[in-house]
């Protein structure tokens, strides 16, 4: 068989329970997927804080999250 979109349930997890004005922290950001949709859920009064600790990683997302929100 196939397995389960864990990352899918995850984020239905977190959607389901965020709402606008909160604080949310990713900790493992990866590659931003769950960081991104994390700043939908809380919304613009809301906040998130991304944890990478592989550097090349973290310039990474940060740039790729600065095109999506710039200041």
């Amino acid at each position: 068989g196939e397995w389960p979109d864990f990352e899918g349930v995850i984020r239905d997890i977190y959607t389901a329970f965020l709402k606008g004005g909160e604080l949310a922290v990713d900790v493992g950001v990866n590659e931003g997927h769950h960081l991104v949709n994390l700043a939908k859920a809380v919304g613009p009064n809301g906040h998130v804080i991304g944890v990478e600790a592989y550097a090349p990683l973290a310039k990474s997302v940060l740039e790729n999250v600065k095109n999506i929100y710039p200041e």
